[in-house]
């Protein structure tokens, strides 16, 4: 099960988060010189306020380090005195990417700031699973930890929602432990109407280290972070729950297919599912296809660009959207540099994160869909 892949996971936040011992060296100076390094990527910058608590329940804030965003503000660092955490939202790509990131940090952040001894590494994943609402519904047809309730006289066994936390520690890590919070949340409802329960799964990993830790070694611990993370993911869902965010491949697509109007097409209302993975076109040379597109095949990107811009950020719709991925983007792009001798579709997002493309004919819809 680890193994398959998810075109577009269900994840809304996956962080990297290290700490530090407190050392009164950091300075708030320190913290704004690596700030100003990660300007070109981060330009957003925020001050980030610690409390100080009285007796007398009175408290007063002091600035503790800033919070940076890029562009679109769903790649953010926040750094303190003692804590420096990098998160991404969605669209999330991929796992080395969030940890080169994290990486890139971490080295500014020691370059430039004259943190503590590191105490405490973790890694945090909150997805969010769309259940479709129906009458009858078998959450254990989606949920593989769902909880029960034992037969009770007077008290029915349906669970409208529900709330757990497990605690596991781990042998091979040493003071290491995951947190797996599961929360079903109350219904909710798209942008086509359709009625959903969202699932909340956030699994959070984490370690306390020893004083003798090598700050070398938390890269391959953290990718023993992210297996046990992906065993926790996949084991806690169902195949049927799984295949809602699967790659939707069958077989890859030979470089030289080419989309005519005979293919793949059906009429009516009916949508159709392009069961492939497009791979990346090149030319005779090698080259990437993309410098021999034609005007109409570029004008097709760029409104394919603007649908992913306006759509890769989690309730994109102002209800809930589920954001497009980078790869739906991607084998979306690929489909374009194969249209052949096809006049041009209309291409849109729809609330479950794919990308549409569709053609009018008269009072026929041609639609070739989803990634």
């Amino acid at each position: 099960m680890n193994n398959k892949k998810l075109t577009n996971p269900p994840i809304v936040e996956a962080l990297i988060e290290l700490r530090f011992s407190p050392n009164n060296q950091v300075t708030l100076e320190q913290l704004e010189n690596f700030a100003e390094l990660e300007s070109n990527r981060y330009p957003t910058r925020e001050r980030i306020h610690a409390k100080n608590v009285e007796i007398s329940a009175k408290y007063d804030t002091y600035p503790s380090g800033f919070r940076l965003k890029n562009i679109d503000e769903n790649r953010i660092i926040a750094c303190t005195i003692d804590r420096l955490v990098v998160t991404f939202k969605p669209p999330y790509i991929s796992w080395p990417t969030l940890q080169k990131a994290a990486q890139t940090a971490f080295s500014n952040y020691s370059n430039h700031v004259s943190h503590g001894k590191l105490t405490r590494i973790g890694m945090r994943y909150i997805n969010k699973i769309k259940i479709p609402l129906q009458s009858e519904l078998d959450f254990e047809q989606y949920i593989n930890t769902m909880p029960k309730m034992p037969k009770i006289e007077g008290i029915p066994e349906t669970i409208q929602s529900f709330e757990t936390l497990l605690v596991i520690p781990f042998q091979d890590i040493p003071s290491g432990a995951a947190t797996v919070k599961q929360v079903l949340l109350p219904p909710e409802t798209g942008r086509n109407q359709t009625k959903t329960l969202p699932f909340i799964l956030d699994i959070d990993i984490f370690c306390e280290l020893e004083n003798n830790f090598k700050d070398s070694s938390i890269w391959t611990l953290f990718n023993k972070f992210h297996e046990k993370k992906n065993k926790l993911f996949f084991a806690s869902l169902t195949e049927k729950t799984l295949e809602m965010y699967m790659m939707r491949a069958l077989a890859r697509i030979p470089d030289d297919f080419c989309l005519d109007n005979t293919h793949q097409y059906r009429s009516g209302d009916a949508v159709t599912e392009l069961k492939y993975e497009i791979p990346e076109r090149s030319n005779a040379s090698g080259e990437s296809n993309q410098s021999s597109r034609t005007p109409s095949q570029q004008a097709l990107i760029d409104t394919l660009q603007l649908v992913y811009d306006n759509a890769k950020k989690e309730g994109w719709d102002g209800d809930g959207a589920t954001p497009v991925a980078y790869a739906t983007w991607l084998n979306s792009s690929r489909l374009i540099d194969r249209l052949c001798n096809v006049p041009n579709p209309e291409i849109n997002a729809d609330n479950d994160g794919y990308i549409e493309f569709e053609w009018y004919n008269n009072r026929r819809t041609f639609s070739l869909v989803r990634f």
